[in-house]
C-alpha cells in the first residue's frame, strides 16, 4: 500500500520548521515586517493562489483538463514567485535557509515540469508544496494566521478529493470524518487511498493507536476491500495492537529520539518479508514521526543528517510509487545538511536511483538537462 505523505507530509510538515524567518525572530524589526501592509498583501495573494491551486491539484479532472493548463501554470508561478521572495535569517533557527531553499527549489521544479508537459511529475510535487506554508502558520502564534483562514473545497471535487483537501489543509478532524464515511467507494485504488490517508493522520499527527485501530476495523468491514488489502490491514491491526500494549516511551533528547527511531526501524524490518513489504507500514510511520521530532528538536544536531537519510529510507517503503517525491526531498536536504560526508554520499546514491526511476518508462530513461545539471551539482556536494 502506498502511504503518501499526503501531500501533507512534505518537508515543512515533516520537520515542522517555519519557512518564514520573521515568524521565529523576536526582534522588533521582524514584528514590524509581518505587520506591514506590504507583507500582509503578499500573504493574502499567496492565500488566494494557494486555495485555487489546491482545488486544481486535488481534482484530477481539473488538473488534467487542457483548458485549465494556462490558469494552473499561472497559479504555480505565483506560488513559486512568492517562495523565491522569502529571505530567511538564522536568528532563532539556523536551519531556515535550508528549508526555505527547498521550498523555492520544489516550486520552481513544479513550474518547470508542468510547463514542459510532465503533469504527473509536477502534480506529485504540487501535492506536497502547499503545506510548506500551512505547516508554518498552523504552529506559530505570530505572523499571518493561515490556520484561521477558511480553506474550503469547491463543489466540483469528488468525496475522496474533498477528504484529501481537508487533509492537505491540516483540517484533520474533518479529514478523518470524510475518509471514514467513504465506505460506499468500490474502486480498490480509491479505497486504498482513503485508508492510507486516514491512518497517516491517526499515526503521525494524532499519534493515537485507538483511532488507528478504529480506522482499520472500519476498513476491514468494507465489503468492497480486496483481499490483498485486507492482508495488509490485518498486519497493521497487529502492529497497532502491539503499539497499544507498549509501555509509553517519552524520549525527549536527541539521543533518545534517535535510539527509539532506530529501534522501530529495526522492528519494521523484522515485520517485513521483502524490502518493499507493506506489512510494516504502521511501524515505519511511527519511526518517521520520531525522526520528525528529532529534526524539530535539533535541526542542526549531530543526528540531523542521519535522520534525513532515515526519513528518506522510510518513505521508499511508505511511498513506493514515488507519487509525492518525499524521499527525494529528504535525500536532497541530507546532502545539503552534511556535504562531503559518507551520509551525504549515501543520500546521493538513493536520490540518483529514485530520479532515474521517475524519468524511466517503456521508451527508456530520459533525464531533462536541468535534472542532469542538478544531479551533477548534488554529486559535487556529496563527494
Amino acid at each position: 500500500m502506498n502511504f503518501k505523505s499526503i501531500r501533507m507530509i512534505p518537508f515543512a510538515v515533516a520537520l515542522s520548521v517555519g519557512l518564514f524567518s520573521v515568524h521565529h525572530s523576536s526582534s522588533a524589526e521582524a514584528t514590524d515586517k509581518v505587520n506591514s501592509p506590504e507583507f500582509k498583501k503578499k500573504m493574502q495573494g499567496l492565500y488566494q493562489s494557494l486555495t485555487e491551486l489546491l482545488n486544481d491539484v486535488y481534482s484530477e479532472h481539473q488538473f488534467y483538463d487542457k483548458k485549465n493548463a494556462s490558469r494552473i501554470e499561472k497559479e504555480i508561478n505565483a506560488i513559486s514567485s512568492f517562495a523565491h521572495q522569502i529571505s530567511p535569517t538564522t536568528q532563532g533557527d539556523p536551519s531556515l535557509p535550508l528549508f526555505a531553499g527547498l521550498l523555492a527549489d520544489q516550486t520552481k521544479e513544479a513550474y518547470r515540469t508542468f510547463h514542459a508537459g510532465q503533469r504527473d511529475y509536477a502534480r506529485s510535487i504540487l501535492r506536497a508544496v502547499p503545506t510548506y506554508c500551512l505547516a508554518c502558520h498552523s504552529r506559530n502564534a505570530t505572523g499571518p494566521d493561515f490556520a484561521s483562514l477558511t480553506l474550503e473545497p469547491t463543489s466540483i471535487l469528488k468525496p475522496l478529493e474533498k477528504a484529501e483537501f481537508y487533509a492537505a489543509t491540516r483540517q484533520f478532524d474533518r479529514a478523518i470524518s470524510a475518509f471514514q464515511n467513504l465506505n460506499q467507494i468500490t474502486n480498490p485504488y480509491d479505497i486504498e487511498k482513503s485508508i492510507q490517508e486516514a491512518l497517516l493522520i491517526a499515526v503521525r499527527f494524532k499519534r493515537d493507536p485507538k483511532l488507528a485501530l478504529s480506522i482499520i476495523q472500519n476498513a476491514l468491514s468494507n465489503p468492497h476491500a480486496p483481499e490483498f488489502m485486507k492482508s495488509d490491514l490485518n498486519h497493521w491491526k497487529k502492529s497497532v495492537e502491539d503499539w497499544s500494549a507498549e509501555t509509553p516511551r517519552t524520549a525527549a533528547t536527541e539521543e533518545g529520539l534517535h535510539a527509539e527511531a532506530l529501534r522501530l526501524i529495526a522492528k519494521a524490518r523484522e515485520e517485513q518479508t521483502y524490502s518493499l513489504d507493506h506489512a510494516a507500514d504502521i511501524t515505519y510511520l511511527r519511526a518517521s514521526t520520531l525522526l520528525y521530532d528529532l529534526l524539530q528538536l535539533a535541526p542542526n544536531g549531530k543526528f540531523s543528517a542521519d535522520a534525513l537519510l532515515l526519513e528518506g529510507m522510510c518513505y521508499e517503503v511508505l511511498n513506493p510509487r514515488k507519487m509525492e517525491n518525499l524521499n527525494n526531498i529528504y535525500y536532497e536536504a541530507c546532502i545539503k545538511q552534511a556535504p562531503h560526508s559518507s551520509t551525504a554520499q549515501s543520500c546521493y546514491r538513493r536520490y540518483e536511483q529514485s530520479i532515474y526511476f521517475a524519468f524511466s518508462g517503456s521508451s527508456g530513461t530520459h533525464l531533462p538537462e536541468e535534472m542532469k545539471e542538478k544531479l551533477l551539482k548534488l554529486w559535487g556536494l556529496a563527494n
